[in-house]
C-alpha cells in the first residue's frame, strides 16, 4: 500500500506531492454513518472542522499543522495542513510520516529513509536510516 502527502496552497490548490509507496498504512475506506461510534461522530462533526479551521489560520501565516486525534483506542483522525515538502523541517516531517504510517513502524522508517534520501538530508548519525 502507499500514502500521499498533498499541500495546497491558500487557493486549495496541489502545490506539491510527495509519494510514498512501499509502506504499508492503514486502510482508507470511509465508513457508513451507521457504522461510526458516537465518538467517532463527534469526531467528524465538532473535533474535525475545528481544527480545520485552525490549521487554515496557520497555513495563511505560512505555518505547518499537524494533529491527531484518537477519538476511539486505535481509530484515529489526522489533520495535517503542510508547507511544501522541501519547506518543513525534518521535526514537522517526522510527525507527519508518523501520523500518516498508523503505527507502522516499517512503514514510517521506509518513509523517512526515502523523504531523507529525497531531500539530500544527511543519515550518516542515524543507525536505522544510513546506507552505507
Amino acid at each position: 500500500m502507499s500514502f500521499k502527502i498533498t499541500v495546497k496552497d491558500e487557493k486549495d490548490e496541489v502545490v506539491s506531492q510527495t509519494v510514498f509507496v512501499d509502506a504499508s498504512v492503514g486502510s482508507s475506506e470511509e465508513k457508513e454513518e451507521d457504522e461510526k461510534s458516537e465518538n467517532e461522530k463527534f469526531y467528524d462533526a465538532e473535533i474535525a472542522p475545528a481544527l480545520a479551521e485552525i490549521a487554515k489560520k496557520a497555513r495563511e501565516k505560512g505555518m505547518s499543522f499537524a494533529s491527531m486525534v484518537e477519538y476511539d483506542q486505535g481509530d484515529t483522525g489526522n489533520t495535517i495542513y503542510t508547507q511544501k515538502v522541501g519547506d518543513m523541517s525534518p521535526k514537522m516531517m517526522m510527525s507527519v510520516l508518523s501520523m500518516k504510517a498508523n503505527g507502522n513502524v516499517d512503514a514510517f522508517m521506509i518513509a523517512m529513509k526515502k523523504y531523507a534520501r529525497e531531500n539530500n538530508i544527511d543519515t550518516s548519525g542515524s543507525m536505522f536510516l544510513y546506507d552505507k
